[in-house]
């Protein structure tokens, strides 16, 4: 038998056997046991991560959801919030573990450990918008600390939130910007970027650098390709001023037109050595307009 005749049915086997496969995952029965369920978040959703952000958590993930921007005349806000394991399924989104980022266009959250006292910890970045946008204008990090709340816990209101954080006495959501009183860990920090065009940071990764490390931040903003990281000295945040972080210079990744051979890339070996840079001095004068 020639090559060329083993080789075609050696394709139509896999394809007739790629095939009885795909009819007969169509054909199982009860492969949906159950319709759906829903919850509200109080808009539509662009993205969500999952962990465990309650210190005793029921069984399965719990969910931080960012909404998409809500207008009104030329401004916009984001709503983020969570929706926690309670044993049986996932709770509505409860008012306390909301925050309203008034005037960004995007809000970009990761997850992580930020002050090692195993309680994950937030932290979100935000894209300023494009209307009135001021090249040089100083950008904004904040993370807020975690309080490991249960769902029981913030019900009962104490903690009354998954945030380190003041409560709005109105609308009883986590404030923006954070607490400048009352001894709250959570804060902001502003930065400047580069590039000629508003930024949008639109990917945030906590990740250590070294073995058991504390996370780092690594920030990219996808419209002027730059790639922002800021270190992490545990340090928590302190009348509304986020402390323990400060940015190392920025790198600037490379565009369309000019692609380097993929292993010529940023590599750990970079990331490690901008990392041990002697990092810049942050603003510390809180969230900008303040």
């Amino acid at each position: 038998m020639s090559l060329c005749t083993r080789s075609l049915r050696r394709s139509v086997v896999c394809l007739l056997g790629m095939l009885s496969g795909l009819c007969a995952a169509q054909m199982a029965p009860n492969q949906f046991i159950s319709q759906p369920k829903e919850w509200l978040t109080g808009g539509r959703v662009t993205s969500f991560l999952t962990g465990t952000l309650q210190s005793l958590t029921a069984s399965g993930p719990d969910i931080l959801f960012i909404n998409a921007p809500t207008f009104s005349g030329s401004s916009s806000s984001i709503l983020v919030g969570e929706l926690l394991q309670t044993g049986s399924g996932l709770s509505q989104s409860l008012k306390p573990n909301q925050i309203v980022f008034p005037n960004v266009s995007n809000v970009a959250a990761a997850l992580g450990d930020f002050n090692g006292d195993n309680i994950t910890d937030y932290a979100f970045v935000l894209s300023p918008m494009a209307q009135g946008w001021v090249q040089g204008e100083p950008n904004t990090l904040c993370v807020y600390y975690g309080t490991g709340a249960t769902i029981n816990d913030i019900e009962i209101g104490s903690p009354p939130s998954s945030y380190n954080n003041a409560l709005d006495p109105t609308t009883l959501q986590s404030v923006y910007p954070p607490a400048t009183s009352g001894g709250y860990t959570s804060g902001c920090m502003a930065f400047h970027a580069q590039g000629s065009k508003p930024p949008n940071f639109q990917y945030v990764a906590a990740l250590p650098f070294t073995t058991n490390g504390l996370p780092q931040l690594l920030v990219e903003d996808t419209v002027n390709n730059y790639l922002y990281i800021f270190t992490n000295s545990r340090q928590v945040g302190s009348n509304g001023v986020l402390n323990g972080f400060a940015p190392t210079p920025r790198t600037h990744l490379p565009g369309q037109r000019r692609r380097p051979h993929l292993h010529r890339r940023l590599q750990p070996r970079r990331l490690h050595r901008l990392h041990h840079q002697r990092p810049e001095q942050p603003h510390r004068n809180g969230v900008p307009g303040q």
